[in-house]
């Protein structure tokens, strides 16, 4: 990649300093290919499909430069080995590609996502991996030590994932702006791939919460590509843990002489390493045991435990599930299996390997190496009292009987989920690794919820809270997260993210997915919980459910419902293009979006109404459907997950998927097939059997020129980027329709803007012709929609950047106001301020060669015939 001049190299992120709004604590992981076996000591399925793609390759357009490298496998619920690969050239992973291959009695290729006719030069010497990161560290500076020894690796990276502009809500202004986390402009890219490196680095905040930031640095200039985050819920500028991006030469002048620091290595252990060789302590010979949980929403219920006959006591682990081992539990010397923890932290201690490791208090008398006196198991073996622990102040202990209350809730739900992956999917824990499942309970951050950790892979549930926090839903008192449907939706989510690990080009709906598959799992896990003694284990018994997930709420209503989303007054009930954007302000990013999903598990199981005024009604299928029950909806969405999905899926290719499935399940032209053809259509994706496919409404890609700095952006091909002082003609596309008219509204979606979904004049003005007029001065993004005049139920919702334009202050924008702009490029933001207080972007930004080429787009799209 080349950018027009070297000054750009140096001014090459456009960021505003802005206040954030707090990110949903369960975030997306983008993970880098794992490490590989040598193909030598492969197993044979893997050879298998090595060999298949050998010799598709020239087919799809591969050279010989380019390779495979192995990202996981499992074995679906048929006995067949599905093999995950990234695409590699030079021996370096290639962003963005993944190949799927099924390896039984032949093996084939069932998704596939390449890049093709690559032709680099070898990987350029200009950078190495230290100056990388300390491009990286320069960009976002920690003000502490980072958690971790940061990570760089080697990637090519295909120029049209380059930069993302994601826009987010300034609580300080309540405008939306540029996420510093998320967002980077670069000038123009000559070339479709570049070398570069991805740096991922690590910070803890006070509370232990754990933020990962990443970025893409191109390997020759410096420039960073592409950046990100992810973590638990909290934004590490507002927090303090980060210094807002340098926006002038002086404040990165500044940055140069702030040193990289690492603290003691702590857990989790970076990707790579490998954990210490021998326990730090040894195993004492516990017995398996069954113990009673006296839980808050299933009454009495058996739970598996251990005796320790050292200690004549009762501990909650699992020594006949999870016997895989954690990294956790390698680390500490803890006993392999299913465990439940308490975040409280007695001891620290550095292991052979040099890793810094906490040793949370577990639930079993044994405490390792510590002398804590203190018995958090339990004599007689029965596990809480059915109450909530309420956290009032740090001297009060979680191991009181109500303090284990969630903590045997825990171990119920952990058991009843692994088994029904065990046994009914075929897949050992979450992972298909019988990878040992711990849940950390008691976590201050979490009151009320439970949460996947990616991190440190496990799950965080907090405790009941009297005192409420607020959301969408208002102010919502809570019980412990550790209900059976909220522990269940979370091992659903890890069960995606671990058959389908992220790269650089997930789709923007991957993550509704990830939590429609875990709410799925949630009602099979209910389902499996309501086994009769005489019940065959590896059969889904057919007993209703209520189609709800996450049941601690005080006031007797579920977080979530599946036969009608919108009842939570946020979830939309069918898809449409932009649906990523739904609750992205609020706690729970990720769930709201997920809505349409979740009907279309309710729809395939349970069937459709006929009924306009039933809660099972959609209009998109008006003639209703027969549904084929949960056990059949499981199976479909399981294979369709371990054989079909990459990270690039969508809705759309969710439906694809799920018709594979169910055709290699029940074969071609089956009810059940039939079934996922209408269940897609009452959600308004794709046609109904027999019916000609729906009108599409949406902003395609291209919206941009060629060339400028947003050009084959991630995000912002698909949005406009206009100037805030004239009109500007919007483009939407209309699929499927005689009549392609549409009608334009300034408004958006719940959860985006800020806005509860009502128009409303802040949002900017359209005209008869259906030209745009942002409101006020611009800097910033404004929801807009698009609504088919043939099917007013169809609509799509879009961003539009609009940039201060009118650099000179006259009113008008015009070419004059380039040379204004011309004039303060790279100077200090506060000597812009002083010269031209019109200038582009605000307060407290410089203007570089970027920023000028936006300000021409937005001419472009202005003034183009």
């Amino acid at each position: 990649m080349r950018i027009p001049s070297s000054r750009s190299v140096k001014s090459i992120a456009f960021l505003l300093v802005a206040g954030l709004s707090a990110v949903s604590g369960e975030m997306r992981t983008a993970m880098g290919p794992r490490s590989q076996a040598h193909p030598s000591a492969e197993a044979a399925p893997v050879q298998q499909a090595r060999a298949l793609l050998a010799s598709q390759a020239p087919g799809f357009g591969l050279g010989s430069q380019d390779d495979f490298q192995l990202l996981n496998t499992l074995v679906n619920a048929q006995g067949q080995t599905v093999c995950r690969f990234v695409q590699t050239h030079q021996g370096v992973p290639v962003g963005g590609t993944m190949v799927v291959v099924r390896v039984g009695s032949a093996a084939e290729i069932t998704a596939k996502r390449v890049e093709v006719g690559i032709q680099m030069p070898a990987m350029p010497v200009t950078l190495d991996a230290d100056q990388a990161l300390l491009i990286a560290h320069r960009d976002l500076t920690p003000t502490g030590a980072y958690a971790a020894q940061p990570t760089v690796e080697r990637i090519l990276f295909p120029s049209r994932l380059i930069g993302r502009v994601v826009p987010k809500l300034d609580e300080a202004t309540g405008r939306m702006l540029p996420d510093p986390l998320r967002s980077v402009t670069v000038g123009s890219v000559s070339a479709p791939h570049v070398w570069g490196y991805h740096v991922t680095r690590k910070l803890k905040d006070a509370d232990g919460r754990m933020i990962t930031l990443h970025a893409v640095v191109d390997g020759d200039s410096g420039a960073i590509l592409r950046k990100w985050r992810d973590g638990q819920g909290v934004d590490p500028i507002a927090a303090g843990l980060v210094l807002p991006p340098a926006t002038d030469y002086l404040g990165q002048a500044e940055r140069a002489a702030l040193p990289i620091q690492v603290a003691a290595e702590a857990f989790p252990v970076p990707q790579g390493a490998s954990p210490v060789a021998a326990p730090l302590v040894a195993t004492p010979a516990y017995v398996p045991a069954v113990g009673l949980a006296r839980t808050q929403f299933l009454g009495d219920v058996p739970i598996p435990t251990v005796y320790d006959p050292g200690t004549n006591g009762f501990g909650l682990l699992d020594l006949q599930r999870g016997l895989g081992g954690h990294l956790y539990t390698d680390l500490t010397g803890y006993a392999r299996g299913n465990r439940i923890l308490s975040e409280e932290v007695f001891n620290v201690v550095s292991t052979p390997g040099g890793f810094s490791v906490p040793y949370y208090r577990s639930f079993v008398m044994d405490q390792g190496p510590s002398a804590h006196a203190e018995v958090t198991g339990s004599l007689d073996n029965t596990w809480g009292n059915g109450q909530d622990y309420f956290k009032v102040s740090f001297t009060q202990s979680p191991f009181t009987d109500s303090g284990k209350t969630a903590a045997g809730e825990a171990m119920h739900a952990v058991t009843t989920t692994y088994d029904l992956f065990d046994k009914v999917l075929g897949r050992k824990s979450y992972d298909g690794n019988d990878t040992s499942i711990l849940v950390l309970t008691n976590v201050k951050y979490m009151a009320g919820k439970a949460m996947w950790n990616p991190d440190t892979q496990w799950i965080e549930v907090g405790w009941g809270d009297t005192h409420s926090w607020g959301s969408v839903f208002g102010e919502v008192s809570t019980h412990s997260g550790a209900e059976l449907t909220n522990i269940a939706h979370e091992l659903g989510v890890a069960m995606y993210q671990t058959t389908v690990p992220y790269t650089y080009s997930y789709s923007m709906e991957r993550s509704l997915l990830e939590r429609s598959m875990g709410a799925l799992v949630a009602q099979m896990a209910e389902a499996y919980a309501q086994r009769q003694p005489g019940d065959p284990a590896n059969v889904l018994p057919a007993v209703p459910v209520d189609w709800t997930f996450g049941r601690n709420r005080m006031d007797g209503r579920p977080w979530f419902w599946l036969d009608k989303p919108s009842r939570d007054g946020i979830s939309p009930d069918a898809y449409f293009d932009g649906i990523w954007m739904v609750g992205q302000s609020y706690f729970d990013s990720f769930n709201p979006g997920s809505g349409p999903m979740n009907r279309a598990w309710y729809f395939l199981a349970q069937g459709a109404s006929t009924l306009p005024d039933s809660d099972a009604y959609s209009s998109f299928l008006p003639q209703g459907m027969t549904g084929i029950g949960l056990a059949k909806t499981g199976a479909i969405a399981y294979k369709a997950l371990t054989d079909y999905t990459t990270d690039e899926t969508g809705f759309d290719g969710a439906r694809a998927a799920c018709l594979a499935a169910a055709t290699d399940l029940y074969g071609a032209g089956s009810p059940e097939v039939l079934a996922v053809t209408n269940a897609f259509a009452a959600i308004n994706v794709g046609p109904a059997v027999g019916q000609p496919a729906p009108v599409r409404v949406s902003f395609p890609a291209g919206q941009v020129e060629p060339g400028t700095p947003i050009a084959g952006f991630f995000d912002m091909e698909h949005f406009m980027v206009v100037p805030s002082s004239d009109w500007t003609p919007l483009h939407i596309q209309v699929d499927h329709a005689t009549d392609t008219r549409v009608d334009w509204k300034a408004q958006g979606v719940p959860g985006m803007m800020g806005s509860s979904g009502g128009s409303t004049a802040t949002q900017g003005t359209f005209n008869a012709d259906g030209a745009f007029h942002a409101p006020g001065k611009g800097d910033g993004y404004w929801s807009v929609q698009a609504w088919s005049r043939q099917d007013p139920r169809q609509f799509a919702q879009g961003v539009v950047w609009a940039l201060a334009t009118d650099g000179n202050g006259d009113g008008d924008f015009d070419a004059l106001d380039f040379a204004d702009y011309a004039m303060l490029c790279y100077l200090p933001y506060y000597v812009k301020d002083y010269l031209n207080p019109y200038a582009l972007f605000g307060p407290r930004t410089s203007i570089a060669d970027p920023e000028i080429q936006l300000v021409n787009q937005a001419f472009r799209n202005a003034f183009k015939k």
